[in-house]
């Protein structure tokens, strides 16, 4: 394991039942200026799901209006991520090493954004539109369960751009059994380069750990770390939670 991580995880692992919500503080991020959002795309599928419901012509014609309805679904997905990476400083990156859909939504489920099993329902349906050059044998169900997928995958994303406002930075206090504090966590999302930066003391040890977009995957896992954080920090998770996560 890279020691970067086998690091970080090894402290948050050995102290989180001592962590304490401290304080937080966000950061002004990039502003996004898209001509369409995800929720336009997310109408425009709709309209052709509307579309299908009410012709009352041929199968071919009435195929049309749900494969109008995938290709939407698609854009959707595709502009929420590109918000996201935007929002983070991170698309430049995406975008110079020519990395596509499929690895950018591995990048999210690595950082715990996205479940392993909502990445294989997307990587399936995406698939099974662009890779079959015929058209796509979705049933009316199949394509509002793929709306539906999307649309939760897009409430997400926007709740991490959200956070950079409010949680850009995570900070927690250590303390013993006596409730007396003896250390700190902290863990910062610097959008500038970006960095990842974690910061701890427990009594006069203390350390300090920085990852950058060099090692993608390692940036991933500080990025799941940091959301854990803001998780525990607004009451969502406790540390069982976070263990579960970090050793699974």
């Amino acid at each position: 394991m890279n020691s970067k991580i086998e690091s970080l995880k090894s402290f948050v692992l050995g102290n989180i039942d001592s962590f304490v919500a401290s304080g937080g503080g966000g950061h002004r991020t990039p502003k996004i200026e898209f001509d369409l959002y995800p929720e336009d795309y997310l109408r425009y599928a709709d309209a052709a799901i509307n579309l299908y419901l009410n012709d009352k012509t041929d199968d071919k014609t009435k195929g049309q209006h749900l494969a109008t309805a995938i290709s939407n679904i698609n854009k959707a997905l595709d502009c929420q991520i590109e918000m996201y990476l935007h929002a983070h400083n991170l698309r430049s990156l995406f975008k110079k090493r020519n990395l596509g859909i499929d690895k950018k939504l591995a990048f999210l489920a690595e950082a715990g954004i996205i479940r392993s099993r909502t990445l294989s329902h997307l990587n399936t349906a995406r698939n099974k539109v662009e890779h079959e050059f015929t058209m796509p044998k979705f049933s009316l169900d199949e394509v509002e369960i793929y709306r539906d997928l999307v649309l939760t995958v897009t409430v997400v994303l926007q709740q991490q751009i959200a956070y950079l406002f409010s949680l850009g930075d995570v900070e927690m206090l250590i303390c013993d059994s006596s409730d007396k504090e003896i250390g700190y966590f902290s863990i910062h999302y610097h959008t500038g380069k970006p960095i990842i930066s974690a910061r701890w003391r427990v009594n006069s040890v203390q350390e300090s750990i920085d990852s950058d977009t060099n090692d993608i995957y390692e940036f991933a896992y500080f990025l799941k770390v940091m959301n854990l954080m803001r998780h525990f920090y607004n009451g969502i998770i406790n540390s069982k939670n976070i263990k579960e996560e970090l050793t699974a």
